[in-house]
């Protein structure tokens, strides 16, 4: 693999590395359950990305694997529950970084897979890119969910 290949994966890596901490480290400061699940799920599928693009970087050849999460989307409950403001806050805060963090993975993905050389590395990008913007999908449907479910409890909801 070209020396820029492994800079750019190593890069990737590291990345998929902090987020994967970040999704481990902040499921005790979340009061709602649905959150804390989809982090645990998430932290998952970072430690996933980890071994694809550590198989890369050791230049082992892996499937491009098919990381499907309609499953986990259909499993959350429609209702969160009672939710406190301050551990609404904190929920609704992690979201959102975690929300721009996986937008930002699937825009890196995308533009790197026209910077490498290595052909049998661009369908495992794409699809890593494809992989991040499902993660960032699941974290906006719990975000709605979670806002609304907030504003429900406050007995109003803004003009939108």
């Amino acid at each position: 693999m070209e020396q820029k290949d492994t800079k750019l994966l190593r890069y990737a890596l590291s990345w998929e590395l902090e987020w994967q901490e970040f999704y481990r480290s902040k499921m005790s400061e979340l009061s709602n359950e649905v959150v804390k699940a989809v982090f645990r799920q998430l932290c998952e599928f970072e430690k996933e990305h980890v071994e694809i693009l550590s198989c890369f970087i050791g230049s082992k050849n892996i499937n491009v694997l098919n990381l499907d999460l309609r499953e986990l989307t259909e499993s959350f409950p429609s209702e969160f529950g009672y939710l406190a403001q301050n551990a609404f806050k904190t929920d609704l805060m992690l979201l959102s970084a975690a929300y721009m963090m996986e937008h930002s993975h699937s825009n890196f993905y995308e533009k790197i897979v026209e910077d490498v050389s290595n052909q049998e590395l661009r369908p495992v990008l794409l699809q890593l890119a494809d992989s991040e913007k499902q993660h960032r999908d699941i974290l906006k449907t719990v975000y709605d969910e979670l806002l609304m479910q907030f504003w429900s409890e406050q007995g109003f909801y803004p003009l939108i």
